[in-house]
């Protein structure tokens, strides 16, 4: 209590001496007051109004924010339970563990292990909150922080466009902050007076047009008449006193009688006041944490007066801010509490980065929070309904369900398509919070259109380079690591961070970069490549590859959501089964196809680099476990040749590896009659739907439904005649001696490769030494939706759900047994023999899972866990060989989509989307 009491006083002084001081001395009539009256006028005018209670504050949303600190204090309360509960050997090490824990892994404890109380999320619309990973890591980074006056106090912020939460994560990080410096303060005192006497505050402040504190309520008062810049911190005061008072008149007229008082020559000496008029009060001698919200609208996006504005306030409340706390002489004595803490919120990225490399200041940039359909039935299997799903929808992600109406199918399309934001899916289900089965369905479109294919930008603010086009390739497929808002490099976040792409493109990680982009970023990074970049030309291909996937998915959804008003209408109708089931169907390839591009488009890049890749660059980061023959180095140190990768003409059959005497045409065929048979049959339903359409019907929903027929009608896949035969294209590339990929032409059912890549090792011209990448995404089913356990199930669903299983395992197995086996040498076109080692890549869409309870075996650990879970995902599948890797192959690599989502979030996102689709209509 002494050190807290003889540090204190020095402060009061202080600011007394700084009333006094100002008092007396003389300035121009009507700029200048004494800053009695300010502090007196603000005391008298809070002492007459009724104040909050709590510790966090906000003009706008205090509810929210209660909410906010609510959910963090459970989520702290369970984490040390857990710690209580598993004592380590080494409590420190232990609890360093814990502290790294997110909000996701405390809330799957406590819904696995059980309590008293499950966690429920802060609830601030129909979505709720959706915490960041690094949430926790992004705050203790800037309050531990020991600032000095050679070194700028770093700055925390986040930035997103309009729906992309960040309103409601600069609340949650409010509420965080808060209890993160509560206990810094509980840890050096421990007397309950002096706690609360001491007790951290938090400040939620907002200029944005929609809340209760617009800017143009004070903009035009808080600018003085000589010209100076607008007076910040002023502004942000007088909203920190408006936060405190319960809702009654507006802030306009609160604002008028403040500035009335304040002294337009300083603002710094206003902040002072009116702060301290706030700490006596409120009874209040502690830190205060403070978030701005809408920070540029307080400049109207004008980029001078907001560098200003961002370094007034950085200097003036950060690097000035004075210790609350005797600093110790050392870290193990305590940690440093000061007075004040900032956190901001923007638009617009571009200006808190420009400022913070301009000044040399580090920032601590918050990723922006995503939202899909598998995180929401993640959400619903841990006990939380995270989004406020009406009825008839809600049962989707909550009791395993399978099999869709047209409405469901709709709605799912609808929340999936490219609306990965918190506020878009809020909005989406408040479209449809009223429907009605069968009476009444919300609307289709938004902007859901314009977010999915919208065109590209075709002309930015900042010339763009070649090289800047490759790094945003680097971010969107993860080769990046390290966080770009930290880096000196600006060509790497010259696109990503592009104001004119803000909607185009999210940052889902911010250590290392991570981002989910639209195909219209796409687009914008292909076009403008000039024929004279080189090598990495060739990365523009596989960047259209990617984009026109991306592109070909999202028009047949939107195609069907056009023809929605007639499929909900006649549901029954035979033509209206066959297109849904058609949509459900065309999306079958969608994991195997984006996985392949972006694989590729990860390559590319990588081989680009003047000494070329290694198997570990490629493959670093991207598998959740690897099988391999021998050595488990093998194939990550495999040094491949610097180049470009090749796309090769589209127009390979299934099996392309072997010459045409040892191939195997059967399946290949089949599927040509089973296309050809289904396309006929499809015409045939849509003849007698036109037969019976009187020309009475609705023009726009018929011309809609035709369009979306004519969209989803099945295709033929027949491989040109007049092109050189696949065996022979691929002699003709391995003579070219660069690397190649390329994609077998197949049916959407046919098991062959998804995509085949050629990569060449470093080595003799004479006798080249390949890797080829075979990437296969498994279609067959895996996970188990129905929670309950097989054997309490009704004995009718249990049979069925065997039959399931066997059938499925059947397929698998008639798949191994028809693998034709992978050549070891192939000879090229000039008579130089290549030696082929293979590595295949799984792709599936859940992980496997290990049941210890089933297995008295010890659970695989390090490199035995990565085969062991190869091992359990082929005995699920029904391989004969669980624990060998095939001849021939050197290494079988797997990934599932929470993996892809880590290095890609665009196709683990987009494709995570489809494929649960597909599990709910039971089509996977």
């Amino acid at each position: 209590m002494r050190r807290w009491a003889r540090f204190y006083s020095p402060l009061i002084i202080t600011v007394a001496a700084a009333i006094r001081t100002m008092a007396s001395s003389s300035s121009p009539a009507g700029t200048q007051r004494a800053p009695t009256v300010l502090h007196d006028e603000l005391v008298q005018y809070l002492s007459q109004r009724t104040l909050k209670s709590g510790n966090v504050f906000g003009s706008e949303g205090q509810t929210g924010l209660k909410e906010m600190q609510r959910y963090t204090r459970e989520i702290e309360a369970a984490r040390e339970t857990w710690l209580a509960a598993l004592p380590p050997p080494d409590p420190g090490k232990e609890k360093k563990g814990a502290e790294v824990l997110t909000d996701e892994e405390i809330e799957r404890l406590v819904h696995k292990h059980g309590g008293p109380n499950r966690i429920k999320r802060a609830e601030v619309s129909y979505v709720s909150l959706i915490p960041t990973k690094s949430v926790h890591a992004n705050v203790r980074d800037h309050v531990e922080q020991r600032r000095s006056t050679q070194h700028e106090a770093a700055l925390l912020c986040n930035y997103g466009p309009s729906g992309s939460g960040k309103t409601v994560q600069m609340m949650h990080t409010t509420a965080v902050a808060v209890e993160v410096i509560g206990g810094m303060v509980r840890s050096q005192i421990t007397n309950d007076v002096d706690r609360e006497r001491l007790r951290p505050l938090g400040f939620y402040v907002s200029f944005t047009r929609h809340d209760r504190t617009p800017n143009w309520a004070d903009s035009r008062r808080l600018t003085p008449s000589n010209g100076r810049e607008y007076f910040v911190l002023t502004a942000i005061a007088l909203r920190m006193a408006f936060a405190v008072m319960e809702y009654r008149e507006s802030y306009k007229d609160f604002a008028n009688i403040m500035i009335n008082a304040c002294d337009m020559t300083d603002d710094k000496i206003n902040f002072d006041i009116i702060v301290a008029a706030l700490r006596q009060v409120l009874k209040w001698e502690g830190p205060m944490f403070i978030a701005v919200d809408g920070f540029l609208r307080a400049f109207e996006y004008e980029a001078p007066a907001v560098a200003a504005g961002l370094s007034t306030v950085c200097r003036r409340l950060l690097d000035e801010s004075p210790l609350l706390l005797v600093s110790p002489t050392s870290e193990k004595e305590g940690p440093v509490i000061y007075e004040r803490y900032l956190a901001i919120s923007s638009f617009y990225p571009a200006h808190a980065v420009d400022f913070a490399a301009k000044t040399n200041r580090r920032l601590i940039m918050q990723p922006t929070a995503l939202l899909d359909l598998r995180d929401i039935t993640r959400a619903f299997a841990n006990g939380m309904q995270i989004v406020k799903m009406p009825p008839q929808y809600s049962t989707l992600f909550s009791c395993g369900h399978v099999g869709l109406t047209n409405e469901q199918l709709l709605f799912l399309i609808y929340v999936a398509m490219f609306n990965v934001l918190p506020g878009k899916i809020s909005n989406c289900v408040a479209d449809h919070s009223r429907d009605v089965p069968g009476e009444r369905f919300g609307p289709l479109f938004d902007e859901i259109s314009k977010s999915s294919l919208r065109p590209p930008c075709r002309h930015l603010a900042d010339p763009i380079t070649v090289d800047m086009r490759v790094c945003a390739c680097e971010l969107i497929v993860g080769l990046e690591t390290t966080n770009i808002f930290m880096s000196d490099d600006s060509n790497r976040r010259a696109l990503v961070l592009a104001k004119d792409l803000e909607r185009d493109c999210f940052v889902s990680q911010t250590n290392p970069t991570r981002v989910l982009v639209t195909p219209s970023f796409l687009a914008t990074v292909r076009n403008g490549w000039s024929s004279s970049s080189g090598t990495t030309l060739f990365i523009r291909h596989h960047v259209s590859n990617l984009s026109r996937t991306l592109e070909t998915h999202a028009q047949m959804a939107l195609k069907l959501l056009d023809a929605g008003p007639y499929l909900i209408e006649f549901p029954k109708k035979e033509i209206c089964r066959r297109l849904a089931q058609r949509w459900i169907e065309t999306t079958a390839t969608a994991l195997g196809d984006l996985t392949f591009r972006a694989l590729c488009l990860r390559f590319a890049c990588a081989l680009c680099a003047k000494d070329g890749a290694t198997g570990g660059r490629l493959l670093g980061d991207v598998c959740s476990s690897t099988m391999t023959c021998d050595d488990s180095k093998l194939l990550f140190d495999v040094q491949f040749a610097s180049g470009p990768l090749v796309v090769v003409a589209n127009n390979f059959p299934p099996t392309t590896l072997l010459p045409d005497a040892d191939r195997n045409y059967y399946d290949y065929e089949r599927a040509e009659i089973h296309t050809e048979k289904e396309c006929c049959a499809f015409e045939t339903c849509l003849d007698a739907w036109r037969s019976r359409t009187t020309r009475s019907a609705r023009t726009r929903e018929r011309d809609a439904f035709l369009m979306a027929a004519h969209t989803l009608m099945p295709r033929q896949c027949r491989n040109a005649a007049s092109r050189p035969l696949p065996y022979a294209l691929i002699q003709e590339a391995l003579a070219k001696g660069s690397h190649f990929s390329f994609q077998p032409q197949k049916p959407i059912f046919n098991r062959s490769d998804d995509g085949v890549m050629f990569l060449r090792e470093k080595g003799t011209e004479r006798r080249r030494a390949w890797v080829v990448f075979l990437v296969h995404a498994d279609r067959s089913p895996h996970a188990k939706f129905v929670q309950r356990p097989a054997n309490k199930m009704p004995t009718k669903k249990r049979q069925c759900a065997t039959k399931r299983q066997q059938r499925a395992a059947s397929r698998q197995t008639t798949k191994d047994d028809n693998v034709v086996p992978l050549p070891g040498e192939i000879t090229d076109t000039k008579g130089n023999v290549h030696i082929l080692r293979f590595v295949r890549i799984q792709v599936t869409a859940d992980a496997p899972s290990v049941e210890h309870e089933e297995s008295s075996c010890t659970p695989p650990v390090g490199k035995k866990r990565c085969a062991g879970g190869a091992a359990q995902l082929n005995s699920r599948n029904g391989s004969p060989d669980v624990g060998k890797v095939p001849k021939g192959v050197i290494a079988e690599c797997f990934m599932d989509l929470d993996t892809i989502k880590n290095w890609c979030p665009t196709v683990g996102t987009v494709a995570g989307n489809l494929v649960k689709i597909r599990q709910l209509a039971g089509a996977a």
